[in-house]
């Protein structure tokens, strides 16, 4: 039930910002028809997934999963900072780790922008900004998708998650614009301090 009026929000969060985003130029809109079928088919497998799996264990995994990222960002300083031309090859390995990083979204929401945000900056060839406005849309594609899959087991509380919705909106919108200003190089630094703390804290179980 928490999951699902989460999810509520999670459509205001996703909206909020998506205008700032937009004129900010920082929407590859060629990606964005590809991420959303892969999302949308990843989103409905993992909010299938989660009415009968063990959350706990599913977030230890993941934990495990999001250290590795704080090595691979520090060995590739320029990951995520500077925009790179990719391989066919490897935009269709991004789209395969998009579908799965959606079926994780679909199923427990924490941890899910950092396990798409690394994929999408290695296999697309993005910078920071790019990848959190070019996800938008999809990401707003794939919460419709869980919502219905939650909303169809009455596993939302509509009311508390529309309250979510409007400080979501106003926070996601807040964060675009302070985000923007920041730059992809300090985003970073602030994105391998969460990796840090959220990996510890789901591992740890706090």
């Amino acid at each position: 039930l928490a999951l699902g009026t989460f999810r509520v929000g999670a459509a205001g969060f996703t909206l909020g910002g998506l205008y700032k985003y937009k004129k900010a130029n920082k929407i590859v809109w060629k990606l964005v028809p590809y991420m959303t079928v892969a999302g949308l088919l990843g989103a409905y497998i993992g909010a299938n997934l989660i009415i009968s799996l063990d959350e706990s264990v599913l977030e230890r995994i993941i934990g495990f999963a999001i250290l590795l990222f704080i090595p691979f960002s520090i060995f590739r300083p320029k990951l995520g900072v500077v925009s790179k031309v990719v391989s066919t090859k490897s935009v269709l390995l991004g789209h395969v780790f998009y579908f799965f990083a959606s079926i994780w979204g679909g199923a427990v929401a924490v941890g899910t922008g950092i396990v798409s945000v690394y994929p999408m900056m290695h296999f697309y060839g993005l910078t920071l900004l790019q990848v959190k406005g070019t996800n938008r849309l999809p990401t707003l594609a794939k919460v419709l998708v869980i919502l219905f899959v939650f909303n169809s087991y009455g596993l939302i509380d509509w009311e508390i998650g529309l309250i979510f919705a409007l400080g979501m909106f106003i926070g996601g919108s807040a964060g675009a614009h302070y985000a923007i200003k920041l730059g992809d190089s300090n985003l970073r630094w602030i994105l391998l301090a969460f990796v840090a703390i959220l990996s510890l804290k789901l591992i740890l179980g706090l």
